[in-house]
């Protein structure tokens, strides 16, 4: 036996200096990825979102259709859900009711909040609204734009990042 010793740490780090391990590719489910490395950048498969989306519950409407400072009436054409789906053009001179996260009817260039409405957040959709502004809202108010997020072929996460907590 060697009257020399090594404390475990000198070992340890003598071992991560000297000894370079190849890293292994492996293709996992996503389920099982967490905590691993990625071996290749990440990139957005599509824009994201794909289509324009409202970001606030409230009327989707034509700007030119609102009279500010004051209050304007209009029919309301349809309610419109978050889920996906083609939804009907905004004729003019109407509203459709509009939840967070549904895809904005084309022809609509603003969501005006629920808030500044005489419409019931909860009930079911009226056939009319009164909507009172004190200007008119910003071109897009509300409307998250297609590829906001991320636009095709972005870069999520690059190679060696960490998926997830391991």
């Amino acid at each position: 036996m060697s009257g020399h010793s090594i404390d475990v740490w000198t070992w340890r780090a003598t071992l991560r200096a000297q000894v370079l391990l190849a890293p292994g590719v492996q293709d996992v489910p996503l389920t099982e990825a967490r905590g691993r490395v990625l071996a290749g950048p990440v990139t957005s498969p599509e824009d994201v979102p794909t289509v324009p989306l409202s970001a606030m519950d409230g009327f989707a409407v034509r700007r030119a259709d609102l009279d500010a400072p004051g209050s304007t009436r209009l029919p309301v054409a349809a309610d419109l859900p978050a889920r996906p789906g083609a939804t009907p053009e905004l004729p003019a001179g109407v509203a459709m009711r509009i939840m967070t996260g549904a895809p904005v009817p084309a022809g609509a260039d603003a969501v005006v909040e629920v808030e500044a409405t005489d419409a019931d957040p909860f009930g079911a959709a009226p056939g009319s609204v009164t909507i009172t502004l004190e200007q008119l809202p910003p071109p897009q108010r509300h409307i998250r734009a297609r590829g906001e997020e991320a636009v095709r072929g972005d870069l999520l996460a690059g190679a060696d990042a960490r998926w997830g907590r391991g």
